[in-house]
């Protein structure tokens, strides 16, 4: 289990600023004022000699050179301490900075605010890991460096089920390895990984597209090597493909808009356990083959407050569901009568929808994604499917409605 006590200071983001001892004084100060720095280190053919502070600047004329202020650190920090253990030295010693050295290589200016900044960022206790505001907070910080980046979003499969039928201690003890599974994967110079909350994680990327599906497969092929069951995960990629340089870009929302589409990609490349698992448990019914057809879909010409109606028929049975639509959209409203008419032909399960996507991809090919939960007794779990679009949209989202509810595992007798 990574603790958020597990962290290092070479995680941190320090600036690794720094001059020879045979700069002048005059330059020093302009890197400070710069780099807006109380002190900066001083390095001679590779190695850490000391720093040069503000102070001892002022005193002297700025044509001095550097070798003849800088001076030994009150202390140093080695790269792999612990940033709680520095941030008690800082107290014990007063500091307000202090050099990170890796043996003879300087790494950076820690300074006390960086450590109130860090200590104070809202963290998970359970796997260690920051939440998702880091990763919006590194990805912009990429974005106005005028670096491309990629979101990778985790969701691990079936994860509720396997939560209820063991309990939550065996489920915290899933999330801790897949995020030490994680961790062991990321490059703190080029990636940031949090958990974006239950059983979701994400990585923020510098990686290339090429790098980005290399550590995707990379991933796949090390937990089945692991055999780390129950520990199967679905991934979403988005981002990674800018060809010219964005202008007037608000970096928030291209932030946001990445994570959406990283999370919807997840969704859709979902291969569900849940089968397997209702089976093993013995508490629901599995899926047949039982085939349920669309008969119609009416969307009431997509007037506000008017009823949408779709029919169903399976076997010689048909069965209708009506929606009367408020403020959701058209699709949303067709994908609930669907759900309506799923609940009559089996009563036992109940099918809610969380969203509805009707987007157009790269190729060409349009698509509708249905994402939602199907529920049972005390027992539910996260569905989605996605259906090509030939000429009707409205069909597709019925019939993507009901491959969500058929190819859940949990659906009919």
């Amino acid at each position: 289990m990574t603790l958020y006590s597990d962290m290092r200071v070479d995680e941190l983001k320090l600036i690794p600023v720094w001059l020879s001892s045979q700069h002048l004084a005059s330059t020093a100060k302009y890197v400070m004022d710069g780099h807006r720095l109380k002190a900066l280190g001083v390095v001679d053919d590779g190695r850490f000699v000391g720093i040069v502070r503000r102070e001892r600047l002022a005193e002297g004329p700025g044509a001095e050179k550097v070798a003849g202020v800088v001076e030994e650190p009150e202390a140093t920090v080695p790269s792999n301490m612990r940033i709680e253990q520095a941030a008690e030295l800082f107290v014990e010693r007063d500091l307000e900075c202090a050099p990170v050295v890796d043996g003879d290589q300087f790494l950076g200016i820690l300074t006390s605010n960086l450590l109130l900044r860090e200590l104070r960022q809202s963290r998970d206790p359970l796997t260690g890991l920051p939440w998702s505001d880091r990763l919006r907070e590194w990805g912009i910080d990429r974005l106005r460096e005028g670096k491309e980046i990629t979101i990778v979003f985790f969701d691990l499969d079936d994860f509720g089920i396997y939560n209820k039928r063991f309990g939550h201690i065996i489920g915290d003890r899933v999330l801790q390895f897949f995020a030490d599974f994680l961790k062991s994967k990321v490059d703190n110079e080029r990636d940031v990984l949090v958990r974006y909350g239950g059983d979701e994680f994400a990585i923020c990327t510098c990686r290339t597209q090429k790098e980005v599906y290399a550590l995707v497969k990379d991933l796949g092929n090390s937990i089945r090597e692991a055999d780390a069951d129950p520990v199967h995960f679905s991934v979403g990629v988005a981002g990674g493909r800018r060809t010219v340089e964005r202008e007037n870009i608000h970096f928030a929302a291209t932030i946001n808009n990445l994570i959406n589409l990283a999370s919807r990609d997840c969704q859709r490349n979902k291969r569900p356990r849940t089968a397997l698992i209702a089976q093993e448990a013995g508490t629901l019914p599995l899926a047949t083959s039982r085939p349920i057809s669309v008969v119609s879909v009416h969307d009431a010409k997509k007037s506000s407050g008017s009823l949408t109606t779709v029919i169903l028929s399976t076997g010689d049975a048909v069965f209708s569901g009506i929606n009367s639509r408020l403020s959701e959209s058209v699709h949303h409203s067709i994908a609930l009568a669907t759900c309506q008419a799923l609940r009559r032909i089996n009563p036992d399960f109940d099918l809610t929808i969380d969203e509805v996507y009707h987007e157009e991809r790269e190729d060409g090919e349009r698509y509708v994604t249905v994402v939602g939960h199907l529920k049972s007794a005390d027992i539910e779990v996260a569905v989605s499917a996605v259906e090509v679009v030939d000429d009707d949209v409205n069909l597709a989202v019925a019939k993507a409605t009901i491959e969500a509810f058929v190819n859940s595992g949990l659906a009919l007798q």
